[in-house]
């Protein structure tokens, strides 16, 4: 399913603790804001 690490980033996003799920996704990825808070919230719905 997801890479390592991100099992937590779909817990906090289902967890409604969205900002905190950015924030850890960025850290694991690099990502840009607009494309970690575009994760999540697919992270969120799935």
């Amino acid at each position: 399913m997801a890479e390592p690490g991100l099992e937590r980033v779909v817990a906090l996003a289902r967890a409604g603790k969205k900002i905190e799920a950015i924030k850890v996704y960025r850290q694991l990825t690099d990502a840009d804001l607009k494309e970690a808070k575009e994760a999540v919230e697919r992270m969120d719905v799935a």
